[in-house]
């Protein structure tokens, strides 16, 4: 089985790992293909080895924290040189604001664009893919959700939390307006690609009356 590593900037990781630098803006990740063997990630301080089957991770030169998916951020460093098993569900935290996750790789011919739009899965239900009847066309436009991380003004996209079938997925978003996190949002239109446009939700009472309406 082949096997990708995804390394993303976390913006919730930043904020506790005592930075002083803004980081770099979320987006889609880079996408590298593991192999059998010890493997540096450029740029990261994350070192991975593994035998096609099973991986380890330890830090090249710092140390790293290691959590899961869908638990609090890890306070508990490892050493570096210290090796720790991961897999699925594992997410390895290095430096301001680097996480990395892995998976198997998609099947051959998916191509990049095939492994960034499989990278954008619910990461709380340990890299299961949206459905794919939700991947494209209008089938989102309506559904609710929240900002997950903040959407600048310019154009400029962050990344929101919608449910799916009953599960919780993110996506890229783009709004006309900056919005915060946490903002309840409705999707506008779907842009394809894992990446939709939305607007603030209205609170209960921001809503129109029926005499307004009339």
């Amino acid at each position: 089985m082949d096997w990708v590593a995804e390394i993303w900037v976390d913006p919730q990781w930043h904020a506790v790992s005592g930075s002083r630098r803004g980081h770099p803006a979320p987006g889609l990740p880079r996408v590298v293909p593991l192999h059998a063997g010890s493997q540096e990630l450029g740029g990261t301080g994350v070192s991975l080895a593994g035998d096609g089957d099973t991986w380890t991770a330890t830090g090249e030169g710092r140390s790293i924290h290691v959590g899961v998916v869908g638990g609090p951020l890890p306070d508990n460093p490892v050493p570096d040189g210290t090796r720790v098993p991961v897999g699925i569900g594992s997410r390895i935290y290095a430096g301001e604001w680097t996480r990395v996750t892995i998976r198997p790789a998609l099947p051959s011919g998916g191509g990049q664009e095939a492994e960034h739009d499989m990278a954008r899965r619910d990461h709380d239900t340990g890299g299961k893919a949206a459905p794919a009847s939700h991947s494209g066309g209008h089938s989102l436009v309506g559904a609710t959700g929240v900002v997950h991380t903040r959407i600048r003004e310019g154009g400029r996209a962050g990344e929101v939390r919608i449910v799916v079938d009953g599960l919780p997925h993110y996506y890229l978003a783009f709004a006309a307006v900056a919005l915060d996190a946490d903002t309840p949002v409705v999707v506008t239109h779907n842009r394809g690609g894992r990446a939709v446009d939305v607007e603030p939700l209205p609170r209960p009472g921001e809503l129109p009356s029926e005499e307004d309406r009339s």
